[in-house]
């Protein structure tokens, strides 16, 4: 369906394409044309634009293109336009239409108005009656143009349900006599009974009404039944040769007979959508687009002073405008201020204001309506489209224009297909030992479209959605992680998103009992990422060098006894061992159940072997020898016991100071 502004470009459209001649009768005088191609609007330029009122429905033309006439129902369907034409007045007429009339032939009173017909036998006429009015809301009482009626002889018999183009001519202040009509541009003599219209000065604030109309004599309101299409009024009489010509070039359809294709595309490639129509005339072509790239709307601001609205800077001039687009003026604290839009090469240009209201505080916003999608320079059967992007994908349609009107093609789908790509990539994940992760990635393209996970590089098998949960998690699994993103028309791999682990202690430091002299290797066993450091205390304080994983303490010392911890940490940061003791003790001892002294301790360390009788007196020790350890573990026996006596004689082993 072609919407308004195809319309009011008509009589430009088809200008360029033709002769002076074909330009004379079609354009020369031409007050109003209403194709009815979608709507009911003027499409001479003139903008004496009809609206819808009742039942009146867009129907079938004569050539079977859908939207493309009007169908009205006899009973509350007709159109009405804005104004009347003071041009015509009671200058020289010619109105030309086809009509369709539905069912048989009514009797009088006849069904009318725009075009109606019956037979009258109770007033002994013959023939048909054809009955031609232009009516103002008002009925006749002030009609704009009462062109009267017309008995038709039985030769000019006009069939219902049957396509007719009917014209009709008046001269200036022509009288009822001097009224001619044709049918199917062939001129209808004048039947015995013809009856002549009254002609009254058009009142420029008239509302003329198409398919209505009102019989002064009884108030009857007449409605026309059937369907009507190319309505057009001059203010001149056309020769009988230019009724012939018109009927001749309006009879010929349009042909369409290829409609612009649905079409697919890969984004940053070109594009072409084409129609294939014929005519007898030059044809002339409009595209049009519901595509956002098409449809950018206009920007102006308003000047006001005084409370007045004097002008509008246009600041923006928008795309996609086949005609001007309404012209609103909303806020600012005053009201009444009004304008209208000039457009060029489908940009508005200009606003004009005609009413500069009142009471405005401020300047009022300037709001503009909505675009039509008229494409600028897209006047051939093919339109090429290049580097084409989100911004191209919609509906496009093209209006085929030629001396006899205009039609419009079917509406083709432009689909432009996008490789994969990825708007949000996956984020590095820090984590606890044995904790999860949750990796996503956001990616747009034409669908369907597919991931694949990795992991450093490898495939991970099952890992084919947006999303990959890493559970009970360990330095196995710590690295770098991406997905590949693939559809039909490509693939796109993410930028890798990199697990780390926060500083964990595996295998804590737990403490340690050692034997004084001997070599001790305190060590703790920790996870994280990047490089772990370490550092040592012992009784709280950092112990110089003590930066491994492992603490030596070689030859050991009683002073080496205490509590000690290690910090582990990392750029995530660190995590401490609690202090845990190291006990030094001598030696290892054993008592045998003979007087002898079992000694495991450190080769070359001289050892105290020491006896009392008397446990409970503490000063009772006595030194029974000193031990020089030649292997890390020696017998001691002690000779002077008698291990039948009942004496009772206890050992301990001392280090040698």
């Amino acid at each position: 369906m072609k919407s308004a502004k195809v319309f009011s470009l008509f009589c430009a459209v088809v200008l360029a394409g033709f002769s002076s001649s074909a330009q004379s009768f079609l354009t020369d005088g031409l007050v109003a044309y209403y194709p009815f191609n979608g709507n009911p609007d003027d499409a001479s330029g003139n903008g004496y634009d009809a609206r819808v009122v009742g039942g009146a429905t867009l129907t079938t033309d004569r050539f079977g293109n859908t939207n493309q006439a009007y169908y009205f129902n006899g009973t509350n369907s007709w159109l009405q336009t804005t104004n009347c034409w003071p041009v015509l007045g009671t200058n020289a007429l010619t109105v030309s239409c086809w009509i369709y009339y539905e069912g048989a032939l009514p009797q009088e009173p006849s069904q009318s108005t725009m075009c109606s017909w019956g037979s009258v036998p109770n007033q002994n006429e013959s023939g048909q009656r054809f009955e031609f009015r232009l009516d103002d809301n008002n009925g006749m009482t002030s009609p704009c143009v009462d062109l009267g009626w017309y008995y038709f002889d039985a030769n000019a018999s006009i069939a219902s349900k049957t396509w007719t183009q009917l014209v009709v001519t008046k001269p200036t202040n022509g009288g009822a006599n001097n009224l001619t009509f044709y049918v199917n541009g062939v001129l209808v003599p004048a039947g015995n009974n013809f009856l002549g219209p009254n002609i009254f000065n058009i009142t420029p604030t008239d509302t003329l009404t198409i398919g209505k109309g009102q019989l002064s004599e009884t108030n009857e309101v007449r409605i026309f039944n059937g369907k009507l299409d190319q309505l057009r009024i001059y203010n001149r009489v056309l020769s009988s040769n230019e009724v012939a010509e018109l009927y001749d070039s309006e009879s010929v359809p349009i042909m369409i007979s290829n409609n612009p294709a649905n079409t697919s595309v890969l984004a940053g490639q070109g594009a072409s959508l084409s129609v294939s129509a014929s005519s007898p005339f030059q044809l002339s072509y409009q595209w049009y687009s519901s595509a956002p790239n098409e449809l950018s709307p206009a920007g102006a601001y308003a000047q006001a002073i005084s409370g007045f609205v004097y002008g509008v800077v246009v600041t923006n001039g928008g795309a996609g405008y086949g005609v001007a687009p309404s012209v609103s003026f909303v806020g600012g604290g005053g009201s009444g201020a009004a304008g209208f839009a000039t457009v060029s090469n489908g940009f508005v240009t200009g606003v004009t204001v005609t009413n500069a209201g009142a009471n405005y505080a401020s300047a009022p916003e300037v709001v503009f309506g909505q675009g039509n999608g008229f494409i600028s320079a897209a006047t051939n059967n093919t339109l090429t489209l290049t580097n084409v992007n989100a911004g191209d994908m919609g509906n496009y349609y093209v209006v085929v224009s030629s001396a006899q009107g205009s039609i419009s093609s079917g509406i083709a789908n432009l689909d432009v297909l996008f490789p994969p790509s990825i708007t949000n990539q996956p984020q590095d994940a820090e984590v606890e030992a044995y904790g999860s992760a949750l990796f996503s990635l956001s990616a747009s393209g034409t669908t369907p479209i597919s991931f694949q996970w990795t992991f450093n590089g490898t495939n991970i098998p099952n890992a084919t959605s947006d999303t990959l949960s890493v559970t009970n998690i360990t330095p196995a699994n710590l690295g770098a992680y991406a997905v590949i993103v693939t559809n039909d028309y490509g693939s796109v791999t993410s930028s890798n998103a990199n697990l780390y682990m926060y500083p964990y202690l595996e295998t804590p430091f737990s403490g340690a009992i050692t034997y004084w002299g001997q070599t001790n290797i305190l060590s703790v066993g920790a996870w994280g990422s990047g490089n772990l450091g370490y550092q040592w205390y012992l009784n709280g304080n950092a112990i110089d060098g003590a930066t491994g994983s492992t603490l030596a303490l070689p030859a050991i010392q009683f002073t080496n006894a205490g509590l000690y911890s290690v910090v582990v940490s990392s750029s995530l940061g660190s995590v401490t061992n609690t202090p845990e003791q190291v006990v030094v003790n001598p030696a290892n001892t054993a008592l045998q159940l003979c007087a002898n002294v079992v000694i495991q301790g450190t080769v070359g360390y001289t050892y105290i072997i020491e006896s009392t009788m008397n446990l409970g007196d503490t000063n009772s020790w006595v030194v029974e020898t000193n031990l020089t350890l030649t292997q890390p573990m020696e017998f001691w026996d002690d000779t002077s016991v008698d291990v039948h006596s009942n004496a009772q004689k206890y050992y301990r082993v001392l280090p040698a100071q």
